[in-house]
């Protein structure tokens, strides 16, 4: 792939301020505790040996607003189709840090072959520190600790090819209580959400429904993280822009319970079919109004495009901070897919229908 020469001009998605890409300018990670070097590559001549080395290197934002600490892109990031912003919002212990790590790693699993999609690392370095911290703790069926509250800047970067080209996809993931702040605080460590593409909605049983083992909890009420979000994306005109999807993550809990027995069994999580998608975002629908999740619900009335879904991070609970059974995701590709297609990341007909729809109250 060849380097952009020129210098365009680029949103970054962690302080959110324009600036002039500079290949004149490269960085690179001199140690593993992430200390970045300037780099001069004009000496190589031999443009695949420089192509090679530059996958290694980042460009450092120059955040001309001076408002966020020293942070750096992939020098790669527009080598391709326009950046693909994702943010995942939910409070804390909605399980958003095992959904995305379980999503990642069905990616590179290649799940998403059924769409004929093929998703590879693009930041190398950020994608082994990932790799470390949450995709062999997964493997060895632990518990991963959740996101430490105040951490800013993205969690992964992907790229994922299909028929309409290569697109990055830039994953966050924040602390569930950076999200129930009210006033300018919220724009910290949450800014990241006015600079998304596409936001992933994640609640559990026991927030939505007062549900966990089946029996009822008192923790049922308003989701602040939602509703933070939805007001200032509402504030700034951007609801209508923004495609959306709902999970109701660790429904592995409701198994038994119909309509999600019926969902969350099947084998169809990295295929791509609009009607097969309209009905489990009726059934989900259904299910929460059915139990009075209204705030859970609040996602779906306020975009105009909003997919709803059954899934489970892991499959089970842990015990002592260990999966005794093993992890075994259930479904976490499906919302990804409806991000893709109702971003356009996924071409075609039945792509274009993803989120077109009202669910009606069952």
């Amino acid at each position: 792939m060849t380097a952009p020469t020129t210098g365009p001009e680029v949103r970054c998605p962690v302080c959110l301020d324009r600036f002039e890409w500079r290949e004149d300018e490269l960085w690179m990670t001199t140690d593993e505790v992430g200390r970045y070097e300037l780099i001069d590559l004009s000496s190589v001549n031999d443009p695949v040996k420089r192509l090679d080395m530059r996958r290694s290197c980042y460009q450092r934002c120059p955040n001309p607003s001076g408002d966020t600490e020293s942070h750096h892109l992939p020098a790669s990031y527009l080598d391709y189709g326009p950046p693909l912003v994702v943010g995942l919002v939910g409070r804390s212990g909605s399980g958003k840090t095992h959904l995305l790590t379980s999503l990642i790693a069905e990616l590179e699993r290649g799940g998403l072959q059924g769409c004929d999609v093929s998703a590879r690392a693009m930041d190398l370095q950020l994608h082994q520190r990932f790799e470390a911290e949450h995709l062999q703790k997964l493997e060895r069926s632990e518990e991963l600790l959740g996101t430490p509250h105040g951490l800013s800047g993205f969690t992964n970067v992907m790229t994922l090819t299909s028929s309409a080209g290569t697109r990055p996809v830039t994953f966050f993931d924040i602390s569930g209580e950076d999200f129930l702040k009210d006033g300018e605080d919220l724009g910290k460590t949450a800014r990241f959400v006015i600079g998304v593409d596409a936001l992933l909605f994640v609640e559990t049983p026991e927030h939505a429904l007062g549900i966990r083992n089946h029996e009822p909890e008192s923790t049922m009420g308003v989701n602040k993280a939602f509703l933070n979000v939805i007001g200032r994306l509402r504030d700034l005109g951007m609801l209508a822009s923004t495609p959306a999807a709902l999970v109701l993550n660790k429904s592995d809990r409701l198994r038994y319970l119909p309509p999600v027995d019926r969902w969350i069994r099947r084998e169809d999580d990295g295929t791509l079919d609009a009607d097969v998608m309209l009905e489990e975002s009726r059934d989900v629908y259904g299910f929460l109004h059915q139990h009075g999740a209204h705030s859970s619900l609040s996602p779906f009335h306020e975009f105009p495009r909003c997919t709803l879904h059954f899934a489970s991070a892991t499959g089970a609970e842990p015990v002592d901070r260990k999966f005794v059974r093993g992890v075994r995701p259930m479904r976490v590709l499906r919302p990804l897919i409806a991000l893709l297609a109702m971003t356009g990341v996924l071409a075609g007909s039945e792509a274009r229908k993803v989120g077109h729809w009202h669910v009606p109250t069952r």
